[in-house]
């Protein structure tokens, strides 16, 4: 790896053993300081590496639900309950009767702080099937899009 020296920023270049070969002779650098030099740089590429996976491994998943999904549960139904791996700000949770395809009304307070888990008022629903349709972010930035289907039995 090596800076490309270019608009003041670093980039992680490939760097071929024949042009690690080439470091320039600089008076009083030996070449065990040379040795020094290419393994700090591919340290740095391995963590750089390892720190991009990281993150990507990093995102919450939804944990918990209540209901499950594909769940039956008794007419009356009037809370859901949300939880997740990692905090997240939950931003939109919408409910929606599959039948008439119209929108339940969902008690959601604009979230500011992260959590985990999210209770979730709604009028008590009736027999149906019902499709909750939710928002996050988590603290990277990362925006999260999911689903959980149920249904109310008569």
């Amino acid at each position: 790896m090596r800076w490309d020296g270019k608009a003041a920023q670093f980039k992680l270049v490939m760097v071929s053993r024949s042009e690690m070969a080439r470091i320039p002779d600089v008076p009083g650098i030996s070449t065990e300081m040379k040795r020094m030099v290419r393994i700090k740089a591919i340290a740095i590429g391995l963590l750089a590496c390892c720190s991009t996976l990281d993150l990507a491994l990093a995102h919450s998943k939804i944990a918990t639900s209540e209901p499950l999904e594909g769940a039956i549960e008794k007419p009356g139904l009037s809370e859901i309950k949300l939880g997740f791996s990692k905090p997240v700000r939950l931003m939109l949770v919408k409910v929606i009767d599959v039948a008439s395809k119209t929108e339940i009304a969902v008690k959601l307070a604009p979230h500011t702080t992260y959590k985990m888990q999210f209770p979730l008022e709604i009028p008590p629903l009736g027999a149906g099937s019902y499709q909750v349709n939710w928002t996050a972010v988590a603290e990277d930035g990362h925006v999260m899009k999911g689903t959980l289907s149920f249904r109310v039995a008569t």
